[in-house]
């Protein structure tokens, strides 16, 4: 009966462990409970072993037995035979007999014990494989620790690589996680937590780091309560780890550069305001568009367009410190936080060093693309109050320098701010004279220098503004093109000059050659619907094509990809001419005036402008008129506002010119007037 509770006590302790490994979710450590297990059974057995041999000695004192061995064979028992023989000590044998039954039963006993501490170890097994789990046990007193195989596995170590020491294990944690981890088991050894869980980077074998969970609690105290050893488990939560790192880099950067997005800056931005607000630094906030960019995009592509936002976001990057933040926005728009200022000389060399850097010449596979960059920059807490202030004048900075001209950098003023509300109105009120049809086309002669008459008009855009009368086109048609307002604006225009050069023909007999200009913007990839739209609208009219000029910026065709080449070469198949405008400002490479169906060049004002004056823009221009002539173009020349301009260039083989000095832009009436009086024909003097 002993042993029967005895062997019910065995298994109970071991449902009690397993209970414990569920309960506590790894923590209980199967060599922790073998040796418990172990030291059970041999309790047990020394104690019923002891009895029977009391038992033995007290029942059958005398008997010769030669030895007992207990072991995993069947007990025996020698000269028992012997005893059999003898009549007297039919007793004492009987005695022995029920001795070796009890032993055997002993063994049986054992045997069973075994069995289920087999079992329950491949439980053990299971559970930790299945929770991939390894398992430690440190000794403190002695600073050894005893790892399971997985441990070392898990790190890429055979099992004999990796000794007993403490210390050598502790020396694989990443030291930037040591601190915490020694910190979460000293609360554990000084009672101030039941158990610790801490995640941390141990070092492989191949110099790789993996991120590791630890668990830990203490099995074992001396007789003051104190730990002396501490046991627990490893998971590898390297996979868990990466997938939290992937969902964090969608959260908060932009995928395509890698930057903080607008989400994390704006966290990072009100970080800095706190910080500012407690220790009383200063810091600059930068706003990046980037200057020409659009056209890139629309022009060559978007995946060239990503291609180079990658590489200007490198640009960027280098040019600030590492406690300094750079983030997208989005589109071509980035953002610089620069903290801890000493004044506005550093923040100048920084926006300078910006916009050299990103003016350098873009290497890409399909060919070499220019941009340049606008940068608002306003200072807190000079400028504003909060955060949402600060954005809004670092905007209101950046398109005052758009407006200066670009490639350049601006601080935010009072005045920006009251012209920044002024452009919000007008970017309402050019909506409205969309809808309301507040545009008018003004058209400017363009005379043929050899014969004095009037060949050809430009037709140029104008706004009569409810309240503020005519507005002119450098004022409202970047607004319009930031606004995406200029695709109906363009299209608009182009019907217009459609329609004038159908009332020319009829009335005064013969073609006049109408001029429009196209924004860049207008190619994108939806440009090749809006150019059949067009040439129906030519069809439908009664039109030719050969009594339209689409005029169009070098920088264009510094950027254009196929749909614009086939855009292009739609135009002349149509029999509408190309001119490329203020030639000779932009960066063209001769090769584009060959490849693309190139019909004039214009040469910009400012190498007119000083013909009578600087002989090296009488050079320029001469150059520019014989290379277009071997080129087989025709040259325009614009901003002609004196007779000496016009002799210059009529006698260096000029073809056309327009400006001051034969009309400015009239209302279409007060251009037929000008025909009839002129019949189409200038003085040549």
């Amino acid at each position: 009966m002993a042993r029967k509770r005895e062997s019910q006590r065995i298994t109970l302790i071991g449902g009690v462990l397993l209970a414990a490994l569920t309960l506590v979710s790894g923590f209980a450590v199967y060599a922790v409970m073998q040796r418990q297990l172990e030291a059970v059974l041999v309790n047990s057995l020394q104690s019923s072993l002891h009895s029977d041999r009391r038992l033995f000695e007290t029942e059958i004192r005398g008997s010769v037995v030669n030895a007992l061995t207990v072991s995993t064979r069947p007990f025996v028992i020698q000269n028992l035979a012997r005893l059999r023989e003898a009549p007297e000590d039919a007793s004492a044998a009987h005695s022995l007999q029920r001795l070796v039954r009890r032993l055997v039963k002993s063994q049986q006993q054992t045997a069973e014990a075994n069995a289920r501490l087999r079992d329950l170890e491949e439980r053990w097994r299971f559970a930790l494989d299945s929770a991939g789990a390894g398992v430690w046990d440190l000794d403190l007193s002695a600073g050894k620790i005893l790892l399971s195989v997985r441990c070392k596995h898990m790190l890429g170590y055979e099992e004999h690589e990796i000794g007993a020491s403490a210390e050598e294990w502790q020396a694989l944690v990443h030291r930037d996680d040591a601190p915490a981890l020694i910190a979460a088991c000293q609360r554990l050894v000084d009672g101030e937590v039941q158990s610790f869980t801490h995640e941390h980077r141990k070092r492989c074998k191949d110099g790789s780091w993996k991120w590791v969970q630890a668990r830990g609690m203490v099995a074992a105290r001396d007789e003051n309560g104190a730990p002396t050893r501490l046991i627990g488990t490893y998971i590898d939560i390297s996979e868990r780890k990466r997938a939290e790192e992937i969902i964090q880099q969608q959260a908060n950067f932009d995928p395509l550069t890698k930057l903080p997005n607008r989400r994390l800056f704006l966290d990072r931005l009100d970080q800095q305001i706190a910080k500012c607000q407690r220790t009383g630094a200063a810091l600059a906030l930068l706003l990046i568009d980037l200057d020409e960019f659009k056209e890139v995009n629309d022009t060559l592509g978007h995946d060239v367009g990503d291609v180079l936002l990658q590489e200007a976001a490198r640009r960027i990057s280098g040019c600030i410190r590492d406690t300094d933040t750079v983030a997208r926005l989005g589109g071509d728009e980035f953002t610089v936080i620069l903290s801890d200022l000493t004044g506005k000389a550093h923040v100048e060399e920084i926006a300078q060093k910006l916009i050299s850097r990103v003016a350098e010449p873009y290497y890409l596979r399909e060919g070499v693309a220019h941009i340049s960059a606008s940068i608002g920059i306003t200072l807190y807490p000079g400028d504003a109050e909060d955060m949402g202030e600060l954005m809004k004048h670092a905007d209101q900075a950046m398109y005052s320098a758009k407006r200066l001209g670009r490639n350049r950098f601006c601080y935010f003023t009072h005045a920006l701010q009251e012209a920044a509300q002024k452009r919000l109105r007008l970017s309402r009120e050019l909506r409205q004279a969309v809808n309301q049809g507040q545009f008018e086309a003004h058209f400017q002669p363009i005379v043929e220098l050899a014969s004095g008459r009037i060949q050809k008009a430009e037709a140029l855009l104008r706004w009569h503004h409810p309240e503020r009368g005519l507005v002119g086109p450098a004022e409202f048609i970047p607004l319009a093109e930031d606004t995406g307002l200029i695709e109906g604006v363009g299209d608009w225009v182009f019907r217009e000059a459609v329609r004038r050069a159908r009332v020319w023909r009829d009335r005064f007999g013969t073609d006049i050659q109408v001029s429009v200009n196209m924004s860049p913007l207008q190619f994108r990839s939806e440009g090749a619907e809006r150019v059949e739209s067009w040439l129906y609208h030519l069809e439908e009219m009664g039109v030719r094509g050969e009594q339209i000029v689409i005029e169009i910026t070098e920088n264009l065709l510094l950027h254009a990809h196929d749909e614009v080449t086939r855009q292009l070469f739609r135009f002349r198949d149509a029999g509408i001419q190309i001119a490329i405008d203020d030639f000779g400002t932009g960066y063209c490479t001769l090769s584009y005036l060959k490849q693309f169906p190139i019909d004039y060049l214009k040469i910009d004002r400012s190498f007119v402008r000083n013909l009578e004056n600087d002989p090296n823009d009488v050079a320029l221009s001469k150059a520019i008129i014989v290379m277009a002539h071997e080129l087989g173009l025709k040259v325009i020349a614009e901003g002609v506002e004196t007779e000496g301009q016009r002799r210059l260039l009529s006698d260096a083989g000029c073809d056309f010119a327009q400006g001051y000095l034969f009309a400015r832009a009239l209302p279409a009436e007060d251009f037929e007037d000008l025909l009839n009086d002129t019949g189409r024909m200038f003085s040549i003097g």
